[in-house]
């Protein structure tokens, strides 16, 4: 059985480090909607059963800190998605 071309891990990488702007933009633009979706889900299901009806002072620190931390994820891919295209 003849295997197909395979492709390294450090094949893949380099790939990455020479996608263009244009497509890093796509792709972290789909990686932001999509990690937006699981992270509000997640959260609304851990909200829902472990601090909904507690009261105030279990409510708002979950609100306050579940409102910020989609932050450090969505940096992460911006920062990768703006940088330079590199030169041929």
């Amino acid at each position: 059985m003849a295997a197909g071309p395979t492709i390294s891990f450090l094949d893949l990488n380099r790939y990455v480090e020479l996608m263009k702007l244009r497509t890093r933009k796509l792709l972290g633009t789909i990686y932001t909607i999509v990690f937006m979706i699981i992270y509000a889900l997640i959260l609304m299901a851990i909200g829902g059963i472990f601090i909904i009806g507690r009261g105030l002072m279990f409510e708002l620190p979950f609100y306050i800190l579940a409102g910020f931390g989609w932050l450090p994820v969505a940096m992460v891919i911006i920062r990768w998605m703006s940088k330079p295209d590199p030169i041929s």
